[in-house]
């Protein structure tokens, strides 16, 4: 990356390695949230920072075996890596740089990667050594957990 690309970088997508989301994407990704939420047996974390093999990776949403969280504690860095990671497409990301990092989840031990398209109202579930799996409608069910979303209700 240029100089000059990094200057044009806010510190949030400095901080993240990711663009700032939109209207689109916060929405989607509240929607994603309070559908998977109230599923048992998970916890969902939204923007948590994880540690895989030397490097940071801040998916949008991440999904754990239920878990109580410790509030007198503070962990800005975990390095348990996720059940699942959802990534949801910003304007200035492609498709093929969040596959890029699906792989390298999968590397770590991730199950299981959504990416969201807002735009075409899809999501792609990717799981290692599996064939790609794209819901446009209905519910959209994750092989590795069972957790489900209405997209109905994601892209509302």
């Amino acid at each position: 990356m240029s100089t000059a690309q990094l200057e044009s970088l806010s510190d949030y997508e400095i901080e993240r390695g990711k663009p700032t989301p939109t209207l689109q994407h916060s929405a989607v990704q509240l929607s994603l949230a309070f559908q998977i939420y109230p599923q048992p047996g998970y916890r969902i974390f939204s923007e948590l920072t994880i540690g895989l093999g030397g490097n940071k990776y801040t998916p949008d949403l991440s999904i754990y075996p239920f878990e109580t969280v410790d509030f007198t504690e503070t962990e800005s860095l975990r390095t348990i890596p996720p059940l699942v990671c959802i990534e949801i497409i910003s304007p200035s990301q492609s498709t093929v740089e969040l596959i890029g990092k699906s792989k390298i989840y999968f590397a770590h031990g991730v199950k299981s990667c959504w990416i969201v398209d807002p735009a075409l109202q899809a999501i792609t579930i990717l799981q290692p050594g599996e064939p790609r799996r794209i819901v446009d409608s209905g519910i959209a069910t994750d092989p590795a957990t069972g957790l489900t979303v209405d997209l109905a209700k994601v892209f509302v």
